[in-house]
């Protein structure tokens, strides 16, 4: 499945050159036409580099978007407090990268108490049978919650 990305950055969409902060092939504040252009995808990434790099936000932008498409966000979701602010801007899901870990291991404990902001499969379970082990893997996704 192809899943396009709207990466953001000082306030506009951008595509960065090799991954360059100085070097931008696209950097654009019509927001609205990139909107359009990816409204007919099932699934958008949606990545605030400047969160992601720990030099602001744009969440200006993350909650203009995030409404008008089937987003995951990503980009400084470093805690659960923060996956469930970003979830309140409209996005379907969150994408957690290395604040899942801990000294090398997956820290059970990111979403663990009261008020979490929940955990499903990003993959619906197989049938337990021996020849079909069931894989899953954690994604915080709005309106999900309770206990597992």
């Amino acid at each position: 499945m192809l899943i396009p990305s709207i990466d953001l950055m000082g306030g506009q969409v951008v595509q960065l050159v090799q991954g360059r902060r100085d070097r931008t092939a696209v950097a654009s504040d019509d927001i609205d036409a990139w909107v359009r252009r990816f409204q007919r995808f099932p699934r958008v990434q949606l990545i605030d580099l400047d969160a992601a790099l720990g030099s602001g936000t744009n969440d200006a932008l993350v909650r203009t978007i995030a409404p008008r498409l089937p987003c995951r966000v990503g980009g400084g979701i470093r805690t659960a407090d923060r996956a469930r602010e970003v979830l309140g801007y409209g996005a379907r899901a969150v994408i957690v990268g290395s604040s899942l870990f801990r000294s090398g291991r997956p820290h059970t404990g990111f979403g663990a108490g009261p008020g979490r902001a929940g955990r499903t499969p990003a993959a619906p379970r197989r049938s337990p049978a021996p020849s079909a082990p069931s894989t899953s893997s954690r994604r915080w996704t709005a309106g999900a919650g309770g206990s597992s």
